[in-house]
């Protein structure tokens, strides 16, 4: 399966948008397709999940969204796909400062093969900040 652009856009946008709607709320509630898609995205187009993580950062660096990101997809991303993704990741990250203090909010075991690799670019940004 491939994920065109106009989709991962849609995705990012909706995503964002669940986020800043309040818990519970209508809003939220509409926007709740959101979590499915992002989830089969995940399992079945991991490089569409990678653009859809640089889609969703690009569109919105708010604390609150770059906070999510780290803590959900980000970290989903290297906990299924790790050792795939690892030299985008870093590459991202020494590229633009502020993609590399996304892994700042990244918790993997550190059994993890990237682990490693992970934690040097979350020294990194923070020697940066």
């Amino acid at each position: 399966m491939s994920t065109n652009d106009d989709e991962i856009g849609r995705l990012a946008d909706g995503w964002i948008q669940y986020w800043y709607a309040t818990d519970g709320s209508d809003a939220r509630g509409k926007l709740s397709w959101v979590s499915e898609k992002e989830i089969d995205l995940l399992f079945e187009d991991s490089e569409g999940y990678w653009r859809f993580i640089l889609a969703a950062y690009r569109k919105d660096d708010s604390p609150l969204i770059r906070g999510m990101l780290s803590a959900g997809p980000l970290e989903d991303l290297l906990k299924e796909y790790g050792p795939a993704f690892i030299d985008r990741i870093e590459h991202e990250s020494e590229r633009d400062s502020s993609f590399a203090r996304l892994l700042c909010g990244v918790w993997l075991d550190p059994t993890y093969p990237v682990w490693d690799r992970v934690e040097a670019l979350q020294n990194l940004s923070r020697d940066l900040s």
